[in-house]
């Protein structure tokens, strides 16, 4: 006989997790959480949805303005391939870039940064339609101020070395500032 203690238990576990399976199938904005009562409840938010079909459209025509600006042809294995020269993850496929140029998604943060150096854009303005004061070229330019010409070569030749062998370097040189701490 199960005591009325462990079927609470059991019932409360199965409920959490329910809502932590609910939390990863469905997108966050749709699980809500009320501090009243403390419980979960799931919900649609339709405005959130439509706002973000509005953003992902808008977003592909301002990808596809940069790119006739750029002078390269609106064809998506066009993109693709010169997206792929220069993105150092995972090679995206030509329906990932007809997805982003007819505006259906929006891509990660990294594929954005990637797209905005490609094209010499602010990345901000591609994910958002509009300028940021202090930009990151902005950042860049003064991070730069004080390097020598020495500082530059040495970045150049870190920057010419294979992932692994960066990664090796910086754990290297993070040991190396804990010991002088």
């Amino acid at each position: 006989m199960i005591s009325s203690r462990n079927l609470c238990k059991f019932i409360f576990q199965s409920l959490c997790l329910c809502v932590a399976f609910l939390a990863i199938i469905m997108p966050m904005h749709n699980l809500f959480f009320n501090k009243k009562n403390n419980q979960f409840y799931i919900g649609i938010d339709w405005r959130a949805n439509v706002n973000r079909m509005k953003d992902s459209k808008a977003f592909g025509e301002r990808l596809k303005d940069s790119l006739l600006r750029a002078g390269y042809e609106l064809r998506p294995s066009v993109v693709e391939r010169e997206f792929n020269q220069r993105y150092w993850g995972t090679p995206v496929t030509v329906q990932a870039v007809r997805k982003w140029l007819a505006g259906d998604v929006i891509p990660t943060q990294d594929k954005l940064q990637t797209l905005a150096e490609w094209l010499q854009i602010d990345p901000h303005w591609l994910r958002f339609g509009e300028e940021r004061f202090g930009s990151i070229r902005a950042q860049e330019a003064s991070w730069e101020v004080g390097m020598t010409q020495e500082d530059r070569d040495m970045i150049s030749q870190f920057l010419a070395l294979s992932l692994r062998e960066r990664k090796v370097l910086r754990d290297f040189f993070n040991t190396y500032l804990k010991t002088i701490e």
